[in-house]
């Protein structure tokens, strides 16, 4: 929603987010398209938005225990994405809260909603936030605060993968039953400080294979980005949570992924 357009008088809007800050669980790298950005603030690089790096180079390739295969990279494709930019989300999500409380926009940090409230006609109503000061057998201590209740005409739930009021209301409203069913995944992002020689500003990488096996689907990803004059790449893994191996440990295919395909390219220094 475009707050520039409206007067506070117009409409009042409130956040209720339960970290401790806007954008601190929001922990993914990411290449992100700027035609959004660029809707909201069309000066968002004179205001000082942290987005700086543009996509330069990329690959696709599949990945092997002993190889490397490039794939045909078609642009205009969906994985194409020169023209992008790459951030760390978290930075820029805390920044576009600080541009919404300057337009008006209450943001309650530290508050999580913990029910939603409904009308007797059964349409939503708004959403109780939890009671806080509370000890581990359920007593209230002496900060105890019960929590708030916050009616409005229109409520959003953008709480994220799997919310438990997002499946609450699919289910009252079968709101997934003409749609294909969700599919989840597991995954982890390491931001690492990497020999300058080594580092290509700009450059995206995606791959698919090793460590994974041939029946899990997933991949990884590796950004190049330049953060006050420090070269990081941001790296992740990701695998589908539907993988038919029970032993499958995300966490123990880790530290293989970064020895076999990361320290042997001999870029990496140290890990943050």
């Amino acid at each position: 929603m475009d707050f520039q357009c409206l007067s506070i008088s117009d409409i009042r809007v409130c956040v209720v987010e339960k970290g401790a800050e806007v954008g601190a669980h929001t922990l993914s790298g990411a290449v992100i398209d700027v035609r959004a950005l660029n809707e909201l603030f069309p000066n968002w690089k004179e205001m000082g938005a942290p987005v700086y790096q543009k996509v330069t180079s990329q690959s696709m390739a599949i990945l092997t225990r002993n190889g490397r295969y490039e794939l045909p990279f078609v642009r205009g494709s969906p994985l194409d994405n020169m023209g992008n930019y790459i951030v760390r989300l978290g930075h820029l999500v805390k920044w576009l809260g600080e541009r919404a409380v300057e337009l008006g926009v209450e943001i309650y940090p530290g508050i999580a909603a913990q029910e939603i409230l409904f009308h007797d006609d059964e349409s939503v109503k708004g959403v109780a936030t939890a009671d806080v000061g509370i000890m581990k057998d359920g007593a209230p201590k002496k900060n105890f605060q019960r929590g708030m209740e916050l009616q409005a005409k229109c409520t959003i739930f953008a709480e994220g993968c799997r919310g438990h009021l997002s499946n609450f209301i699919m289910e009252k409203y079968r709101l997934q039953e003409e749609c294909d069913p969700m599919t989840y995944g597991l995954g982890f992002k390491e931001l690492w400080l990497i020999d300058k020689s080594k580092h290509t500003p700009g450059y995206v990488e995606h791959t698919i294979g090793y460590p994974l096996d041939l029946r899990s689907h997933g991949g990884s990803f590796m950004y190049h980005i330049e953060d006050n004059g420090q070269p990081l790449v941001s790296l992740g893994l990701i695998i589908g949570l539907n993988y038919k191996n029970p032993h499958t440990n995300l966490y123990q295919v880790n530290p293989i992924y970064f020895i076999d395909y990361c320290c042997n390219l001999k870029i990496f220094l140290k890990i943050f």
